[in-house]
């Protein structure tokens, strides 16, 4: 889970991996949350940034939670929950969540905001 202060380890959350997602994939994806750079330290921001990030998306697309976590293939519940900030979906759902908004995974997790 989390390894002594200052490594990469001690800032990343949990995410489980599917067999779908190649180790440079997810490297990719690392480096465009900026974890290399900034050192995201705030998993309660993360998890804020993540949940509007969709929610905005997901307005711009003038589609319902309903129909997003339908084309995603996650529950409506789990979509709420992320749209709330509440929980970081896995890798894999925040994927086909991605793809459903017609995103990249790195797109997905670029904050301008």
């Amino acid at each position: 889970m989390y390894k002594k202060a200052g490594s990469l380890w001690s800032v990343m959350p949990v995410i489980y991996l599917s067999s779908r997602f190649s180790l440079s994939q997810f490297l990719t994806l690392l480096s465009s949350i900026k974890i290399f750079n900034t050192m995201i330290t705030d998993l309660e921001q993360l998890k804020k940034n993540l949940g509007l990030k969709i929610h905005i998306e997901r307005q711009k697309s003038k589609i319902t939670q309903e129909e997003l976590a339908e084309w995603a293939d996650v529950s409506v519940a789990t979509l709420s929950n992320v749209e709330r900030g509440l929980v970081l979906p896995t890798l894999e759902s925040a994927a086909k969540i991605a793809n459903a908004l017609q995103l990249s995974l790195p797109e997905l997790f670029t904050f301008n905001f």
